[in-house]
């Protein structure tokens, strides 16, 4: 493994390119760019490729890309991984709040909202949100998370300035986490005297 470290980050590149000086010493696509003359014998870089090196690279057991947001997956091979990746509780996604562009980790999503943006979080999964539609109020947002032992549910209410409500229900998670659950949404309108006129069920 050391062999086949870039000697400049210390890091196994985790994908090809991978370039060579012309005596043979390696440096990984990401350091490449800042190098004039190889980091180890001095010799001249131009743009020879270690191909050997990246069959290799492509063959070796390798961490999650996550890893340093916290995911402690055992090492895997490319193809493996690249699967774990994709649905990794770590990974990054973009904030879901309107005009943060910040790169959050999955796992830290609901408190990153709480804490940062003030949404609510209920851990009760059987909770109830009260959303009140003022006539003279345009384009009234309700935004809070539901967490369940499992996932963690988006709720997202809006009352339009043209007079009609639309109500959002999305989950946080992958869809290895979801495939076997089934879930239940329930919807209740009431009028100003709290008295039903209309719900609404859906799965």
């Amino acid at each position: 493994r050391e062999d086949l470290e870039c000697p400049v980050c210390f890091v196994i590149p985790k994908s090809g390119p991978i370039y060579q000086c012309e005596a043979g010493h390696i440096h990984c696509k990401s350091c490449h760019p800042q190098l004039h003359e190889c980091p180890v014998c001095r010799g001249p870089i131009g743009n020879m490729r270690s191909l050997m090196t990246e069959k290799i690279i492509a063959k070796l057991p390798r961490k999650c890309v996550f890893a340093e947001y916290g995911c402690f997956e055992d090492e895997k091979l490319p193809e493996e991984m690249l699967l774990h990746e994709k649905c990794c509780n770590f990974r990054l996604i973009k904030c879901i709040s309107v005009g943060c562009n910040e790169d959050v980790p999955v796992s830290d999503i609901v408190d990153h909202c709480r804490l940062k943006h003030h949404w609510k979080v209920s851990d009760e999964v059987d909770t109830l949100v009260i959303f009140h539609s003022n006539p003279l109020a345009q384009h009234q947002i309700i935004r809070s998370f539901v967490r369940s032992p499992k996932n963690a549910f988006v709720l997202y209410l809006t009352r339009h300035d043209q007079g009609f409500i639309s109500v959002y229900v999305s989950i946080i998670g992958s869809r290895q986490d979801i495939d076997n659950e089934e879930y239940q949404c329930k919807i209740e309108l009431t009028n100003s005297w709290s008295t039903p006129v209309g719900n609404l069920n859906f799965t």
